[in-house]
């Protein structure tokens, strides 16, 4: 009894670094891009398509786990994109050539997109009702603090011998304890509740309106991740004047309000409602995006920004936590669908601000990825139900 209370407190510890591990890699991509470049003779360019290579992956594997995951308990493939995670962390740091990087590098998104939909997956199989948003916001929080904790430490080891140490003395420990830690902690009795049949739980998602209209959702509203997170610091540098060091600055100091949203969202969830915080999120995510292209001055505009952040944060919580309790038979596809709905939006993010900012303006880059926010709210409100709420 007693170990088995030690292994109840150690879940979400557990859970915790597993997707603090799995997020790593884009840290020391993000980071030491040129670096990398410099090392094999390539241009920064041509390097930077290892995350590409890596985020096509990335929606690829979300659809593999979502077929999986009505076979194998969330447990076992949760270990087996761990065990990705290492083999990439070993070819990554001792890649003899660009064309070994980029195969090593793109194992890393097939494993994001496996172990972080199981890490939702085993939240609803393990965690009560009423604890999940919370728990879910715990577990949101670790994928921001990765880059502000991760970030110095990646840059100190590649002064102290280079890029490979990010992966050799950072990324790789950090993956064996998450293995170790989920191995010794998360129930072997996890199973999925599925069928065996390989396209059962995807059909069992897919069939249902609710559950799409969550999944749609999910991808327009986070494209609007991409304006408040991304294109929010050029504009302010374009626009504004901001040097780069403070635009360094304003990075973490967003994330970080994007951490108080999703640890806030948690108890904002419990007492709203799940759909109820997911449609206001997403829709005030969106004007958010739209207000601070509009801002007359910096300081109005850093604090749409921030502002948005912070429902950003609340919206990842409430949209994750009403997903989770979709088609709950097959919640292991379902969050695999969710997190390859989430990738898509992304790309999605980036490929339409980037258009806008080309075709037109920071304005024009700003309706149309915030309108995606407003369209994501409707979607919710009109489309989906929370399970939880009886009658």
């Amino acid at each position: 009894m007693e170990k088995m209370a030690e292994k109840s407190r150690l879940l979400l510890p557990a859970l915790f670094v597993a997707i603090y591990a799995n997020w790593t890699p884009l840290v020391i991509s993000g980071l030491l891009l040129i670096e990398i470049a410099e090392s094999f003779n390539a241009p920064v360019g041509i390097t930077g398509q290892m995350s590409t290579l890596s985020s096509t992956l990335a929606i690829l594997g979300a659809l593999l786990a979502g077929l999986i995951s009505s076979r194998y308990s969330p447990r076992k493939i949760l270990l087996a994109g761990l065990v990705l995670h290492l083999l990439s962390a070993l070819g990554c740091g001792l890649a003899p050539s660009l064309g070994v990087l980029f195969i090593a590098f793109a194992s890393s998104g097939l494993a994001l997109a496996i172990v972080g939909p199981m890490i939702s997956t085993l939240v609803g199989e393990l965690i009560p009702t009423e604890e999940r948003p919370q728990a879910m916001g715990y577990i949101i929080s670790a994928a921001t603090l990765t880059f502000i904790f991760g970030s110095p430490v990646v840059g100190f080891l590649e002064k102290l011998n280079g890029w490979r140490l990010g992966f050799l003395a950072y990324y790789l420990p950090i993956v064996v304890l998450a293995f170790l830690v989920a191995y010794r902690v998360i129930p072997t009795s996890s199973t999925s509740k599925g069928d065996t049949g390989l396209f059962s739980g995807m059909k069992g998602v897919l069939v249902d309106g609710s559950a799409r209209a969550c999944l749609l959702g999910m991808a327009l509203t986070a494209a609007t991740y991409y304006s408040l997170f991304f294109y929010s610091i050029s504009f302010f540098r374009t626009r504004f004047g901001v040097p780069l060091a403070w635009a360094s600055l304003l990075v973490s100091g967003i994330n970080l309000i994007s951490v108080g949203g999703s640890m806030s969202g948690g108890r904002l969830v419990n007492r709203f409602g799940r759909k109820n915080a997911s449609v206001f999120g997403c829709l005030l995510a969106g004007l958010s995006s739209i207000g601070y292209v509009f801002a007359p001055s910096f300081m109005v505009s850093l604090g749409v920004v921030l502002f948005g952040a912070f429902v950003a944060g609340v919206r990842i919580n409430a949209v994750t936590s009403l997903s989770l309790e979709q088609v709950s038979e097959f919640r292991g596809s379902m969050m695999s669908l969710n997190s390859a709905s989430m990738n898509l939006g992304s790309v999605l993010g980036a490929g339409i601000g980037g258009y806008a900012l080309l075709s037109g303006d920071w304005v024009l880059m700003g309706v149309s990825i915030g309108v995606m926010g407003v369209l994501a709210a409707a979607i919710i409100q009109l489309g989906a139900t929370d399970p939880t709420i009886k009658g």
